[in-house]
């Protein structure tokens, strides 16, 4: 491969890396049920040599509504498979916005400190790696569970941070069914009551 800058014939913004692998798979009656976005290009071609054959990347740091797009076309489910460490997780978060603009089912994979996918499939070889797709967690699920490695529970102090945290990534969540869910999910891991957390996220909603 060839990491070039944009021409008037190759736009990094509209381009995903391996998706035309995975369009010839297709071809060959292979209906992968779902996609696998990964960071980098080496990611994409060690997944593929360990008989991965469905997954993906984007062509920059942040991925595009043009890009979401085109994997929309293949797919309903995204596996989102970033590198695991700070700035992986932080960049699975951002990137998991366009694929939900554009309707897409997504969930987001963990993986080892300091690790990516190219490391975990030659360490963990390709049964290991589904392993860990199968312990893929919906967004907001992952969301909440970043907060809690963040702050941790074994304190007062930290079950504060904790909810604090939690409640800042509850407040952008529109549907009310949706939130109480998970409210009662963080009521149970921090011993603050579901009606206090009400309370205080509608003070966190309308600040």
């Amino acid at each position: 491969y060839k990491n070039s800058t944009n021409t008037l014939l190759f736009d990094k913004s509209r381009s995903v890396y391996g998706i035309n692998f995975v369009k010839r798979e297709k071809r060959r009656g292979n209906p992968f049920g779902y996609l696998i976005l990964v960071e980098g290009y080496m990611d994409v071609i060690s997944l593929a040599a360990a008989g991965v054959m469905n997954a993906v990347a984007g062509m920059g740091t942040a991925l595009t509504p043009q890009q979401a797009r085109e994997i929309r076309k293949l797919t309903d489910t995204v596996y989102v498979c970033y590198d695991g460490d700070d700035a992986g997780r932080k960049a699975a978060v951002r990137n998991v916005e366009p694929l939900l603009a554009e309707g897409l089912d997504v969930k987001v994979v963990s993986l080892a400190e300091g690790t990516d996918p190219d490391d975990t499939v030659k360490k963990e070889g390709a049964d290991g790696f589904r392993k860990r797709l199968e312990a893929a967690l919906p967004v907001l699920e992952y969301k909440l569970k970043l907060c809690e490695d963040a702050c941790g529970l074994a304190t007062a102090n930290d079950r504060a941070k904790y909810v604090k945290a939690a409640l800042r990534v509850l407040s952008e969540v529109e549907n009310a069914a949706e939130r109480e869910v998970y409210l009662a999910t963080v009521s149970a891991k921090s011993g603050v009551s579901v009606e206090t957390l009400k309370e205080t996220l509608a003070g966190v909603r309308t600040a």
